[in-house]
């Protein structure tokens, strides 16, 4: 089996909200996170920047880029929640929802998930001690939108419950500005861009490897699903 390095979590205090030990990083993604590699997957692959996005898309895409060849080459496991399937918006066209669905469906597959999720800590940062702790989840993400229930609830909740550390969204206004708060329950909230300052800054546990080698099932798995319609087999 093909040994791949683990995160020392005391070496990113910040990062796994002061955890310690050494093990993977969970990473849940949003719907948008979702959509984007069904959209531009194969432009993100291969370090291709898709014409005729936004700036800031662009630099999101590309730290998402960066950040799924760290995933090729360390232990992180990437979380799509059923509901992050079922939150696109209505008017999304079948052909992308197809991709989406085989996207989430990949990544399911590849994924080897924790059977015990990994206890939480409580925070210990400075900035947090300061804050008024939330009462509960609802009072950070609403759990109800429009009269409806919130997608955005649903899947953070689902994140927390299943250990995560990172819940990775391109979701500024509603979701990444109240990381600070999402902390109390041991997840942040993160654009790619700033996932990836928090990897290249931390060390990995190598486990006596001299060099790392690329898992490359998962690479060619997702390509594999990209292009399809119908489910992966």
């Amino acid at each position: 089996m093909l040994s791949i390095a683990e995160f020392d979590y005391a070496a990113a205090p910040d990062l796994f909200v002061g955890r310690v030990g050494v093990g993977p990083l969970l990473v849940a993604l949003d719907t948008n996170i979702l959509i984007y590699l069904a959209k531009y997957g194969e432009d993100i692959f291969e370090g291709v920047e898709p014409a005729g996005l936004e700036p800031q898309l662009s630099e999101q895409l590309a730290a998402l880029g960066a950040i799924l060849n760290i995933w090729m080459m360390s232990d992180i496991r990437l979380y799509v929640s059923p509901h992050a399937v079922e939150a696109g918006e209505p008017e999304r066209d079948r052909e992308l929802e197809a991709q989406v669905d085989n996207l989430a469906e990949a990544l399911w597959h590849i994924e080897t998930w924790i059977e015990q999720a990994p206890s939480p800590a409580p925070v210990a940062r400075s900035d947090q001690r300061r804050m008024q702790e939330p009462r509960s989840l609802g009072d950070v993400v609403p759990e109800r939108k429009r009269g409806r229930p919130n997608p955005d609830y649903l899947l953070v909740a689902d994140a927390i419950d299943r250990g995560c550390h990172v819940f990775l969204t391109n979701d500024v206004r509603d979701l990444v500005r109240r990381s600070p708060a999402l902390a109390h329950w041991g997840i942040l909230a993160m654009q790619p861009t700033q996932l990836l300052d928090e990897l290249v800054a931390i060390p990995l546990s190598l486990g006596g490897l001299d060099r790392l080698l690329p898992d490359t099932h998962k690479w060619s798995y997702l390509l594999d699903c990209l292009g399809r319609s119908g489910p992966v087999q």
